[in-house]
């Protein structure tokens, strides 16, 4: 795992300490959850984008075949 470094506005600071004395959890802990939230995110957004895709394809495919037929 690669490390990275974030810097943060004292208002986002603030919000993720208060967080992080609520849940018990240290800061880079919650800022890890959340990232991890955005790339399930992400990758769900992908997998219906190509799910769409592939059923657009296949009807127009099958628009394509019923034309040629008549």
């Amino acid at each position: 795992m690669k490390k990275i470094q974030i810097h943060l506005d004292d208002k986002m600071y603030k919000y993720l300490k208060e967080e992080s004395l609520r849940t018990g959890k240290t800061i880079s802990e919650l800022i890890n959850e959340k990232l991890q939230e955005y790339k399930l995110e992400g990758i769900i957004r992908m997998a219906e984008e190509e799910y769409e895709n592939k059923k657009f394809i296949k009807e127009t495919t099958e628009e394509h075949f019923k034309r040629l037929r008549i």
